[in-house]
């Protein structure tokens, strides 16, 4: 029996109480949607790609590479838009001014498929 051979046997969906969202806040909080990237490769991606500062980008728990993932992340950006890549696509939700971190987690559900 295989477990995990496409990122669709392994489906993380990431629950969080998410900030309130406001105007002004300095953040722009993201649902990011992935396959066959972890958390950190998506970080490393938009730091490279959209000159972010990898210290401006924060997200409440790590996703697993080989699955097929929602997660929520928030970045210290002027302006918020939606960013489409090969792997991953980032939904710009609404502002806050605070970001999202691991105290904001309330659970994960996963599905795996046998």
């Amino acid at each position: 029996m295989k477990i995990k051979s496409r990122p669709e046997d392994f489906v993380v969906e990431e629950f969080l109480e998410l900030p309130e969202f406001t105007l002004g806040g300095a953040y722009v909080i993201y649902k990011l949607e992935k396959r066959g990237l972890s958390t950190l490769d998506v970080v490393d991606i938009l730091s490279r790609r959209y000159k972010i500062p990898d210290r401006d980008i924060s997200f409440a728990g790590m996703k697993d590479k080989y699955a097929h993932t929602t997660q929520y992340l928030s970045m210290r950006v002027r302006e918020a838009r939606a960013i489409k890549e090969r792997n991953f696509r980032l939904i710009a939700l609404g502002r806050s001014t605070r970001p999202v971190g691991p105290d904001l987690l309330i659970k994960n559900k996963f599905r795996v498929t046998l």
